[in-house]
Order: C-alpha cells, then structure tokens, then sequence
C-alpha cells in the first residue's frame, strides 16, 4: 500500500505500507482513563490493568512497576487457560524464562503469564510528601510492548465548608446539605456522598441521614449541630432546630421553565428565577446539581428565603475555543449564582437542542426546574448591558422636573432590538417575579477623585464608616483589614449591592449584632452583586447592618430596603422614561429618566424600570424621598471684595467682613441649604500668604492645588447637577495674583480686562 497526503497543490512524500496475515501473538492492552489529580496523602487507589491475545499463538508476557508507589498484584485468572508465574510451574514458562524473556532480567522484577489476564495496580502515596508524580508500569511479551504512564498529584484537605449553616425544621422534613472539600492547591470538590466522609450529629434523637446520602430527616425535636469529618479534618458546625410539624414552609419557583435561547461559541444567555416562601416558618433551600454535568467552580447556590423572594440567577455559556470543536463537541457551562454563592457545571454538548433539569431543594420538599437552550456551531447573539441599574434621585422638593441618564449598550453581535416599561402594578414580566423596595444609593458624588470616602451629607444620620475607606466613582471602597461600615435603616428586610473583582477581599455582615452571613467578593471579573443581608424584620423598628472587612477590599454600591407600608403609591405620570424602545449595534443607547414630584405626598418612592429583548431582561431600581416642603431653603450668597481678594459669604457673616474693610455687593445668587437632594457642600479655602480665596464642592481641588491654602468649611450646598431653575457658576483664575473670581455672567463681568482666564464651572445656583 502506498500512503500520501495532498495539500493545495503540494504532495508529501510517499510512504509504503506492506500489510501481512498476523501469525503469532498479539498484545492488547487496556487500561481504563483514570484521573488522580487529588490523591488525598498517605492514601490509595486501585486500578484494573487488562492484558488479552489477539494474536493466534500463545501469548507470553510480563508486567512490571518501575515505581516503589505502583504496586502489580495478581487476581483471579479469567479462563481456564491463564496462567501465572505463581500458580504455573511447567515447561513453557521455563522457556520463556530462558529464552524470549531474557530482555525482561533488565528491569524491575514484576508479575509474569501467560494468555489474558485481569491485574490489580495498587496506586500507594503512603508517605510520599505533596506533588506531582509520574510512574511508569511496563508490559512486556512476545506480541509487542507498552509502557503505561500514570500521573499523580497527592494533596492534603485543608479544610471542609458545610452550607447551609443554619437550618429551622419540622419534624419529618427532609434538607439536603452540601459539603465541599478546599484542598492545599486551592481547589475544590464535593464531599457529600457517603464514601466521602462521615456525619456527626450531635444529639441523634433529633434525626438522621440517608444511607449513603447527604440528606438529613428530622424525626424529634430540638437542636442540633451537624458536622462533616473526613480523616482528621471537621468542618464547620451547621444548626439545625427541629420544631413541631406546623404549618411548614412552600418554595414558589417562577417560572417554571427558562428559555435560555440560542448560543454560539464565546455567546452566554442569562435569566433570572425568582424564589419565594409562601408557606409558614423558615424556608431553606438549597440548588443541588444539575444531572451528569460536572461541578467545575464554585461550591454551592443556597440560603433562606422569606416573603420578598431570593433571584437566582441563571447564565448558559458556549466556551470560545480555537480552532474547530474536537468530535464536534462544544463546552458549555451553566452558572448559577445568588447573592455571592455561585456554582459553575461543564458539559461537552453537539449542536441541538438541550432541556435540563435543575433541582431545588428546600425543608419541606423539593422543586424541578427546566433550562432550555439551543447549542448552534457559530455565534450571532446580541447581549445588553445596562448602566447603572439602580438610581437614587435621594431627598427631593414637589417641584420641578429631575433627569437621569441609563446607558444601553451591545455587547454582543448583530443588532440588539430592545424596549422598556415601568413595572407598575405587575407582579411579574415574562414568568420573573418582580419586587420592590427603596433602593438607597452610597455614592457621594463630591468624592470622586478623592484619596478617600466621605459620607454624603443626606446619608449622615444613617450611615457611620470606621478604617481604611477609599472611593470608586463616589462609592466607598475598603482598602485595609478591620474596615466597618455601619448602616441604619427601618424595614422589615435589607439586601446590599456590592462589587466583586480580582482583588476583592473576605467580610462578615451583621443585622441587629446577629451574624448572618460570610462573603468573599474574589473573582476574576468585574460583577456586581445582590446580598440579602436580612429579613422577617419587624417593621417600624430600627435595625443595623454592619459590613467587617476581614482582608482584600470591598466595595459597596448601596442598599433594597424592604418595607411593608413605608412605600408611597404615586400618582400617575410621576415618572417617565424616553425613548422606550430601540435597536444597537455597536453604538451607546441613553435612555432619560424623568420625575415630576409635583403633587406627590411626602414620603418615599419607588420604580422599577425593565429592560427587555429577545436575549433577557434587566431591572433598573428607582427611588425618592420626597420633602415635606414645596422649595428647599436657600441662602443669599453676597461678593465681598477688598484689593485683589474676592470672597463669597452669606449674609450673616457680613458684619466682620465690613469691620475689615471689604465691599459689599449682592445678593449675587442663592445656594441650597444641607441634605437638599443634587446638591454638595460649597468649601472654602484661603491662602494667607496670597491674600485670595477658593472654593470648590470637592474637597481635594479637583485640578487646582491647595498647596498654602487654609481649609475654613463649608458656606452652603451647591447643585452637582442641573436642578430645575439653577444657573451655572463660572469660575475665572488669574495666573499673575493667584486670585479666583466668581459669577454668574456667561462673559466674566469684564474681569478678562483685569488678567483673568475662564476655569470651567463650579456648580449649579439659583
């Protein structure tokens, strides 16, 4: 036979192939794929190695460990005719030791046959320290040779996580847990089946596990704590109480069914599953596997969930890859993620069409939930992006109009086609249960750019930070250990939005000085994330959260504060969005966010504003206070001038000035009085070495150096922001004297005569 290959135009060279009937023996050897990439140290495995004749004659033959670690042992022959060199003393091994094994005397003495054989290797890390490892078995016969190479890489378990950690019961309710192995190379696997570990309950009246599965049954009351041990590792303690069976908790999942859409290579889909307890007492849940798919990050999606519902949240990815798919087999991961638990599964999947089941299970039963998705061999899938996906409009007067801007962008391919509505009065939007509360921004948007965060002038009564705290676009940001920040709030429940990214650090949240949670924001792509911190509150109470950061960095956007009656119902037209559809490419979209306070009551609001198109849905929280009176107060803001010093001051303080000789002229415009709604402190600065004054709502200058001037506070709030009937402040600056000037007039009043350059604008005044 004659063999060549043929590329373009270009021809390899020819290679001949002489193909004869076999006489003689032929060996064939099989060993089944094996992984030991987490051999537990001082452990051992067993592998099958089997060795058959296709051959015609005899088969004569060796194996041989070239390890100390890999041990060869014998079982039992698999015909009549096997033979071993321990059971077989006749001529024809003799001649095999004589002859035709003689190249066999240069290794490691092994165990040697004759015809098929079924052999036992004994895998024995037993006092080998951590590593990888390679060992090689070696198959000698008189019908060819193989030599096998086994990998192994010895570990030791360094810890055990238990999730759920606090559980509330019924008698004769059943709750899976989950227990996940952290091993010395930082990685991650299920310990949870029965040839895993073992259970320890501390008072087994209380109840019992599945045989050989994680599931514990209550059977009498009380309380408990349960652990997993695995050698001499513990994990931590979960509590259970076990209560009489009342009525119990429901789990309402919704919807049913996810339609996920088509993906292509380097394409995700996303949806949300809302998750509520409709039912009595505390409801427990946890989302367990999902079929035959591997867990290959994360550990495991669980918490509580009460009248306000838990997001589960859903994404289906096709990996990009290079080149072509290997057998035609796409990877594809499914995530799921609540608050800042996630778990990510892999499957290698061909194009088609797929229905998986995800079970959810919870105290008091369990719920089946069905993902659809279509794996296409190219990608075309467009994906939103919105930001920001919440806005705090804050405390505001019932005058005038506000606006915000969302930015709508497509981050995926062909033409994203989108549109937007108000929830209103819906409860839910394509099978997603929809819920509201105020959403309580943290932003001060006088800090940015600054070396550190400020608390904002409306959030001083309730919100108190210890420690290192930066800022990141305004919003605070823990750079040291030990860091607290400190929230006050009444309602009957909290969640946080919080950011993860690469260097996100560990904390701990406290409600009411009760530990509720651990979370660890690391992750090596920028996301933002939803905590429920707490709830079951009782409303009309204050209550406390309080974030300790343990190590990295934490950034926190803001709060959903649930309350029962502490939301306003707003008359019709308060809010409006423009434009309410639209389609992208590659271009930004912005969509205008207006409320007309006018005519509301005093109180707090709040919107939900949905995003949607063929790829999901997004939700963009908005919310308001709304002040008691019509207009904010304000202050006359008067000139004082004396040489080439310009000093802005309200009138209360214009009696020492006039005792030092300044001149007065005003009122020139007014600023608003502290906590109105847009607005920052106005500070003052002077230098007394220059003679001149400076003011500025950032306290670090922004473009300007302090350098020799004297911090003297605040003189009034200035608008960041256009308000409704507020003019621009004009900065102008003298190179030659170092003096600032300010007004109103577009033109400078003519000091351009006098040496002075425009500087840009300082803020917004009445």
């Amino acid at each position: 036979m004659r063999l060549f290959a043929i590329e373009g135009g270009v021809q390899s060279p020819v290679l001949t192939l002489h193909i004869e009937a076999l006489n003689g023996p032929l060996l064939k050897v099989r060993l089944p794929k094996v992984t030991l990439d987490h051999m537990e140290k001082d452990s051992t495995e067993t592998l099958s190695l089997t060795l058959r004749n296709a051959g015609t004659e005899e088969l004569q033959w060796e194996v041989i460990s070239e390890a100390p670690w890999l041990v060869v042992e014998g079982n039992t022959p698999s015909g009549d005719g096997d033979r071993t060199a321990a059971d077989e003393k006749d001529s024809k091994l003799g001649s095999v030791e004589q002859g035709a094994s003689n190249r066999w005397k240069t290794g490691n003495s092994g165990l040697r046959g004759i015809g098929a054989k079924d052999i036992k290797i004994t895998v024995d890390v037993t006092g080998l320290p951590e590593g990888t490892y390679e060992g090689g078995i070696q198959v000698r016969s008189n019908g060819g040779d193989e030599e096998l190479t086994i990998p192994v890489t010895i570990l030791s378990l360094t810890s055990i996580s238990l999730t759920p950690i606090s559980i509330r019961m019924a008698v004769r309710d059943r709750m899976k847990l989950r227990a996940t192995g952290l091993w010395s190379d930082g990685s991650r696997t299920d310990l949870s089946s029965g040839s895993d570990g073992r259970w320890i309950i501390s008072d087994p009246s209380t109840g019992f596990f599945l045989r050989r599965q994680p599931v514990f049954v209550a059977k009498g009351t009380g309380f408990v704590e349960i652990r997993r041990v695995r050698g001499t590792v513990s994990s931590n303690a979960a509590f259970v109480e076990v209560e009489e069976d009342t009525a119990g908790p429901v789990l309402q999942v919704s919807p049913h069914e996810v339609d996920l859409g088509t993906i292509g290579p380097g394409e995700a889909s996303k949806s949300v599953i809302s998750l509520k307890n409709v039912g009595g007492g505390e409801l427990v849940w946890q989302a367990y596997g999902l079929g035959d798919w591997i867990s290959v990050e994360g550990g495991t999606t669980s918490g509580t969930a009460g009248r306000s519902g838990r997001r589960l949240r859903v994404s289906v990815e096709s990996v990009a890859e290079e080149g072509p798919p290997v057998g035609g087999l796409f990877a594809v991961r499914i995530r799921l993620e609540e608050g800042h638990n996630f778990v990510s599964y892999g499957k290698f999947l061909s194009a088609g069409s797929y229905r998986e089941e995800l079970k959810v299970y919870f105290n008091g039963g369990e719920r089946s939930i069905f993902l659809k998705f279509v794996v296409a061999e190219k990608g075309s899938r467009p994906a939103m992006d919105i930001q920001p996906l919440g806005i705090d409009f804050g405390s505001i007067a019932a005058d005038g109009t506000l606006t915000k801007k969302i930015e709508l962008r497509n981050v995926g391919k062909n033409v994203l086609k989108w549109g937007a509505v108000l929830q209103g009065s819906r409860k839910t939007f394509r099978g997603v249960t929809l819920e509201k509360g105020r959403y309580v921004s943290f932003a001060n948007e006088a800090a940015t750019g600054k070396d550190r965060y400020l608390v904002p002038e409306r959030l001083k009564d309730g919100v108190e930070i210890s420690g290192e705290w930066a800022e990141n676009e305004g919003y605070p940001y823990s750079t040291g250990e030990d860091a607290l920040f400190r929230y006050s709030f009444s309602g009957s429940g909290i969640t946080v939005f919080l950011w993860k990214d690469i260097s996100g650090g560990t904390a701990q949240v406290f409600v009411d000085g009760r530990l509720t949670t651990e979370i660890d924001c690391a992750s090596e792509e920028r996301k933002r994330i939803e905590l429920t911190a707490a709830e079951n509150l009782v409303e009309g109470e204050p209550h406390l959260f309080v974030l300790t950061v343990r190590g990295g960095t934490m950034e926190i956007e803001g709060a959903r504060v649930y309350t029962t009656a502490g939301l306003m119902q707003g008359r019709r037209g308060w809010i409006g969005i423009s434009p309410e559809r639209g389609t992208t490419t590659n271009e930004a979209d912005y969509i205008t966010v207006s409320v007309t306070p006018e005519g509301l009551s005093a109180g707090s609001y709040s919107e939900n504003i949905i995003f949607y198109s063929d790829t999901g849905i997004e939700v963009v929280e908005v919310s308001l206070d709304v002040a008691g009176g019509k207009l904010p107060e304000l202050l006359d803001i008067y000139r004082y001038t004396k040489g080439k010093d310009i000093q802005l001051s309200p009138e209360v303080a214009q009696g020492d000035l006039l005792l030092q000789g300044y001149r007065k002229e005003g009122p020139l415009f007014r600023l608003f009085r502290k906590g109105t709604s847009g607005t920052s402190e106005f500070f003052q600065w002077h230098n007394p070495s220059k003679g001149t004054h400076f003011y500025s709502y950032n306290q670090s200058g922004w473009k300007r150096s302090l350098e020799g001037y004297v911090f003297d506070g605040s003189i009034g709030n200035i608008a960041t922001l256009k308000l409704p009937h507020t003019r621009d402040l004009y900065t102008w600056f003298n190179s030659e004297t170092g003096a600032y000037f300010y007004t109103t007039d577009p033109k400078g009043e003519d000091f351009r005569k006098k040496g002075y350059m425009y500087d840009g604008v300082a803020g917004y005044v009445r």
